[in-house]
């Protein structure tokens, strides 16, 4: 190379890592708003009313219980009793941990609520504050002196918060009412489960084998994997195809084939923790343990980590029944044609149980239906609710409209422990469940809170043989959790429970006897599913109320009048009317409100994962201003959510052909040969370089044919063909998955391989990432060998959509997030575009 091409590759590279800083995250941090001391006065909006406190007041208030000054009007208007609730509230400190409240309230799932929190919460009339609360909420988990919602105004970033005191009064209002229904229902349950002990035969419970005590058999554990190919969310984004992976726990000995129970694990757990599994297998069950990878501790994990942008998809309320049927299906064919499987699995005697979402899972084989009618109607930022487990439930939501009838017929018997479930069947989809059913709540549940979720749904079950175990005072974790409680750092101890570890063994003891009158039909240990007998194995620190009937009357007369609505949705609900014949994308998201895009992790400056652990990017910032232009383009009533999806290499085309997303964002060379697929126009040009350490440009040239050089290329690209095409000679390495390139590049700076070919503005963006000196390395040729533009993906049948897309594209708005991201990369374009334009 002559020495005024190094000059200008040396130039080149300079402004790219300058530009790289700039547009990746550094720079941003300068233009951050100066941070505000905290809020200085309260003004409460109750119309014609407004009351103005200052914060100080309101922390004397709090912190000594004085009423002094302005806040002293605000005492009278709300009254006594909740003045004093409102200190209680205020001044409850929480031990949390920062980055994960940070990661949490920072998630697409949040939206929603801290969009409704925000018109609430405002830093001035009619601005909402759901930014400001953000950080007031992450500056607050980082207080050495704790987490408390007044130290949350403390640190609120305005001098003043407008608050709509209608909600406020909306929530003291629904609080109590809760809490004293909730005590009610109690109450009706422990007076019908005596009712039924006293009708129930005298029975020695002393002559009773005590299944809490782990049964007789030994087991041996094997480990099987089926591939799937269903696509599927996973740690490192959609897939086509996945891998389950199934622990079998078999009991030794057996002398004839015994049923088969699918054991379904939490959300953030997986299958090799399953202890309940190994009880029940120790009485003579098989029993497995599938792992569900889109909601496994690898995946909350990879999600606490900033790897996975998504607490839950939305396709995991199907992708996990799908699990269990994948399962099934393997599993009989193995009955059927491998005598080791023959001789150990009764095939006609199935069970399903699951703790909290794997209870979920387990009621929607048993028959529970995805109510999307339910769904749309609940899940609306107009609903404001004190039900947490509504943010989960309401993912669902952005499912493709359908009939999710995942019920197995397979399935004989089921067990739910605090499952999910009012939104996301209601007592439409709940009423499909048939089969024996077995649920089991916690009178103190907060997660799942048990009124919503497992009472109400209850009543809803259709099977003729049903029954709930109440534990009072049981939280969402007495059933399952150990006392060692690792699984769940960081949760406060008022929703784990102070006596957590009580219910474990009865819960494990309780589905055992389940299943043997309902899988081995041993009509002998049916005094297990008694109230009586349940009432026995009662103990201080947790009253165990065990039903098999429950009414609507009983609960009113318990309550004294009407039960609250709309805890139990009376009459049928409003058909959501079913999408047009046709529908163009346009009109989807003008009657939804949601724009559904993808984008990479692993492409910078595209899209990619920073060093706080966020998913950023031009992609970002580009489809949250796309969002923001729809709103305004097709004046829609409120706001058009981004929902973003992680795309990989592998499923970028697959994803937007079978509708999971309206379009994906990221380096995608334009092409027309891929089936079903068009592109927006270009908005950026690049072509294929070779990564090479500065001490061996010499020897390794572009213009020879490589041969005996080791080339790395990430598979499924156009640089794969390239490569192919022009150097068939030499030694190819391939990369594959989201860490292709990372790896790739890794392997050039420790001489794995010779030269990497790739895009030459996605590896300059991973040195940058992986902060490598540039001075060691070189981009040769100097000028691209191809010419890619990049261009969005979009459904090829939507010209409409295109249309819109790139209107975006060339509009100011657009021209302003390309400029924050590559101005600096502008001589690089030019370049390329040039020698594209004149070959």
């Amino acid at each position: 190379m002559n020495k005024r091409a190094k000059i200008s590759r040396v130039s080149l590279v300079s402004l790219l890592s300058l530009g790289l800083v700039w547009g990746g995250g550094i720079l941003p941090n300068l233009f951050k708003p100066k941070p505000v001391l905290g809020a200085e006065e309260i003004t409460f909006s109750y119309p014609p009313v407004k009351v103005y406190m200052s914060v100080k007041n309101l922390e004397t208030f709090v912190n000594e219980g004085k009423i002094t000054g302005d806040f002293g009007v605000y005492a009278k208007l709300i009254g006594k009793t909740r003045v004093e609730s409102l200190r209680q509230v205020l001044g409850r400190r929480f031990d949390v941990n920062p980055e994960i409240v940070s990661r949490a309230i920072n998630m697409p799932l949040a939206d929603p609520i801290f969009e409704r929190l925000g018109q609430v919460l405002q830093v001035e009339a009619n601005t909402n504050g759901s930014e400001a609360l953000r950080t007031a909420i992450i500056t607050a988990a980082s207080d050495p002196g704790g987490f408390t919602l007044l130290n949350v105004i403390r640190k609120f970033p305005a001098e003043s918060i407008q608050v709509d005191a209608n909600l406020i009064f909306q929530l003291a209002e629904e609080l109590p009412i809760l809490l004293e229904y909730r005590e009610a229902a109690t109450q009706a349950i422990i007076k019908e489960a005596e009712t039924e002990a006293a009708a129930e035969p005298k029975v020695d419970f002393s002559q009773l084998p005590d299944l809490r005590e782990t049964g007789p058999y030994q087991l041996t554990k094997k480990e099987v994997s089926f591939q799937v190919r269903n696509i599927r969310q996973t740690e490192t984004g959609l897939a086509g195809s996945y891998r389950l992976d199934v622990d079998f726990l078999i009991p030794e000995g057996l002398t004839e084939p015994v049923p088969l129970i699918i054991s379904s694990h939490g959300f953030g757990s997986y299958k090799g923790h399953d202890s309940l599994a190994r009880h029940i297998a120790s009485y003579g069950f098989i029993v497995a343990t599938p792992e569900h990878i889109g909601s496994s501790l690898n995946y909350r994990e990879a999600f606490i980590r900033g790897e996975v942008d998504l607490l839950l998809s939305p396709i995991e309320y199907v992708s996990r029944p799908l699990d269990i049927i994948y399962l099934l299906d393997e599993v009989e064919k193995l009955v059927k044609t491998d005598p080791f499987w023959k001789k150990l699995i009764d095939f006609n005697n199935i069970g399903v149980i699951g703790n909290s979402f794997g209870g979920t899972t387990a009621l929607a084989l048993g028959g529970a239906e995805i109510n999307y009618n339910r769904l749309q109607q609940q899940c609306t930022p107009e609903n404001f609710s004190l039900n947490v487990s509504l943010l989960l439930q309401c993912r669902a939501v952005y499912l493709p409209p359908n009939n999710y009838d995942l019920r197995d017929p397979r399935i004989k018997a089921v067990v739910a422990a605090h499952p999910l479930t009012s939104a996301l069947y209601g007592p439409e989809g709940m009423r499909k469940v048939e089969v024996p059913t077995l649920m089991v709540a916690g009178a103190n549940d907060i997660v799942t809170p048990v009124i919503q979720e497992q009472i109400h749904p209850f009543l809803w079950l259709n099977s003729p043989n049903k029954y709930l175990s109440l534990l009072n005072p049981g939280t969402h974790f007495t059933s399952t959790l150990r006392s060692d409680t690792k699984g769940v750092a960081g949760v406060p101890k008022f929703i784990i429970g102070e006596n957590f570890d009580l219910g474990r063994p009865y819960f494990f003891g309780l589905s055992t006897a389940f299943f043997n009158v309902y899988l081995k039909q041993r009509q002998q240990d049916l005094p297990y599913l008694s109230s009586s007998y349940n009432k026995s194995l009662s103990q201080e620190g947790l009253d165990i109320n065990f039903i098999q009937s429950l009414s609507l009357e009983q609960l009113e007369t318990a309550y004294g009048k009407s039960i609250p609505a709309p805890l139990l949705p009376k009459g049928p609900i409003v058909e959501v009317p079913q999408p047009p014949a046709g529908e163009t994308i346009l009109e989807e998201i003008q009657r939804t409100g949601v724009l559904k895009a993808a984008m990479r992790r692993d492409a910078v400056p595209f899209g990619y994962i920073d060093d706080k652990q966020n998913w950023t990017g031009y992609c970002s910032e580009f489809l949250n201003d796309f969002a923001n232009h729809l709103t305004e383009k097709l004046n829609t009533p409120v706001k058009v959510q981004l929902v973003r999806f992680p795309s990989n290499i592998d499923n970028r085309f697959q994803i937007v052909r079978n509708k999971t997303v309206h379009l994906e964002c990221g380096p995608n060379s334009i092409r027309n040969n891929i089936p079903g697929i068009s592109f927006s126009k270009a908005f950026f040009i690049t072509g294929t370089q070779f990564l090479i350490p500065a001490e061996n440009e010499d020897k390794i040239l572009p213009n020879t044919s490589l041969d005996n050089v080791k080339t790395g290329v990430v598979k499924n690209s156009t640089n794969e063909l390239f490569i192919r095409q022009q150097y068939p000679q030499t030694d190819t390495v391939f990369f594959r998955g989201e860490n292709a390139i990372s790896e790739a590049v890794k392997a050039v700076t420790t001489n794995r391989i010779d030269t990497f070919a790739n895009d030459g503005i996605l590896t300059l963006g991973e040195i940058f990432r992986q902060k490598l000196p540039m001075e060691n390395y070189t981009l040769v040729p100097e000028k691209p060998l191809t010419c890619d533009f990049y261009g969005l993906v979009l459904p090829n049948n939507d010209t409409q959509w295109q249309r819109m897309v790139n209107s975006f594209i060339d509009s100011q708005q657009a021209e302003q997030v390309w400029e924050g991201w590559f101005t600096f990369a502008f001589p690089y374009v030019l370049l390329n575009l040039d020698s594209c334009v004149n070959r």
